[in-house]
């Protein structure tokens, strides 16, 4: 709302309040008040409690699963069918590289290829 108590809705004339309340203050010393609520303006912060949750069995074997086919994903030259099928010897393993790296247990040097 501008001075008068009219509602600003376009863009222009919201940058017009700042503008002119801004100019009205240059070398003043003595802050009055802004009418303009920005803070209106700001949505409530989402929900990121999902990114502070470790990894489940069950993220991490749908991951596996849904990985493309013959593909190598690094120099080694295991390919995803290679992890696929040995998933089940192999599982543990990864299991307890992804609850390291969550719980910053995990020394990347080790496994850089």
């Amino acid at each position: 709302m501008d001075d008068s108590g009219n509602l600003l809705v376009s863009h222009y004339d919201k940058a017009n309040l700042i503008w002119l309340s801004f100019k009205e203050r240059l070398g003043a010393t003595i802050f009055t008040t802004l009418n303009y609520d920005l803070a209106s303006h700001f949505a409530a912060p989402p929900d990121l409690t999902v990114f502070v949750t470790p990894f489940t069995k069950l993220e991490i074997d749908s991951v596996v699963r849904s990985l493309p086919s013959d593909k190598a994903p690094g120099p080694d030259g295991f390919n995803t069918d290679f992890v696929k099928h040995c998933w089940f010897i192999i599982c543990s393993d990864f299991y307890k590289l992804c609850a390291d790296f969550f719980s910053n247990q995990l020394c990347l040097q080790s496994i850089k290829g």
